[in-house]
């Protein structure tokens, strides 16, 4: 029989994937856009291997220090 304990706290372990995959979504949307509209007569002349490229080097490291943290700190980690 299995304990009824690992699962309650499997379900809350999904939740929690589930919440980050939200929160994540929240944070690179608007980022992902803002560098594309502010990037475009620049980067429409590289091939999207490039593009996606200098895209991802700008938008990783404003997630991890700036978006994410201020996800969490305005409630949204509950």
């Amino acid at each position: 029989m299995k304990d009824r304990t690992n699962s309650v706290s499997e379900v809350r372990r999904q939740g929690g994937k589930a919440r980050l995959a939200v929160q994540t979504w929240i944070g690179v949307y608007p980022v992902l856009t803002l560098i594309a509209v502010a990037l475009e007569p620049v980067l429409n002349d590289l091939p999207i291997p490039l593009r996606t490229m200098v895209m991802s080097i700008l938008m990783v490291p404003m997630m991890v220090f700036w978006i994410m943290p201020l996800i969490s700190k305005i409630g949204l980690k509950s």
